[in-house]
């Protein structure tokens, strides 16, 4: 661990993208810690129909609603 907060340090970054860096060097995966998170789930995006969409906010209208009894 102390090698790993070493490197951190040097790197000047947090222990987690740290050990995420050397588990994608380690893997021979991209060195970058840059993650194209939007081409990860490009083929989600746009698959909802308007009508889905409404469907959905409906549905899930009462998230948004705060019940001040479960504050106490």
């Amino acid at each position: 661990m102390a090698l790993i907060k070493q490197k951190a340090q040097e790197k000047g970054l947090s222990l987690n993208k740290t050990i995420k860096l050397l588990l994608r060097e380690a893997l021979g995966l991209s060195n970058t810690l840059t993650i194209n998170r939007r081409e990860s789930f490009k083929e989600f995006c746009g698959v909802w129909s308007e009508q889905d969409f409404t469907q959905f906010e409906k549905n899930t209208e009462s998230f948004n609603q705060v019940d001040p009894k479960d504050w106490e």
